[in-house]
């Protein structure tokens, strides 16, 4: 199933965050409980189950000229993304450089982005909404031509 919908979540005193239960039965199973979470685009950050976090590393991995490209980008990628478990309350903690790149102080927003969970600082998230909500009919032709 496509992972969707919006959740507003607070961090709490440990930079714990606590997941959606219907991202976590999405994205955890028994045989993989952990998740990896990792810089993206747009000061964000992702979050994966560890199936898809492997399948991404294996299409860059076999991409040659993304291997020659993008040497730096997998450095600072990689280097940045942490491996995280729910505990057992759905929570996970956040790591300090993480929170720093993504400019969070407390208010989240989490979305769900088909195959994995975007985590967003709040604020920044309903800047990006009110900067790309007008284009909406202009980035479903683009996404669809």
């Amino acid at each position: 199933m496509p992972l969707t919908g919006t959740f507003q979540r607070s961090l709490d005193d440990k930079q714990r965050l606590s997941l959606p239960k219907s991202f976590r039965d999405e994205l955890v199973s028994e045989e993989a409980p952990e998740l990896f979470l990792a810089p993206e685009t747009d000061q964000s950050l992702s979050l994966f189950s560890a199936d898809t976090f492997n399948r991404r590393a294996q299409r860059l991995e076999q991409d040659p000229a993304v291997q020659g490209r993008a040497k730096n980008y997998l450095r600072l990628y990689y280097s940045q993304a942490e491996q995280v478990e729910p505990d057992s309350q759905g929570r996970i903690r956040v790591p300090e450089r993480l929170l720093k790149f993504a400019g969070v102080s407390q208010d989240v927003v989490l979305l769900g982005v088909n195959d994995h969970v975007e985590l967003w600082d709040r604020a920044r998230w309903e800047s990006f909404l009110s900067e790309h909500s007008p284009a909406f009919d202009r980035l479903v032709s683009e996404a669809f031509s």
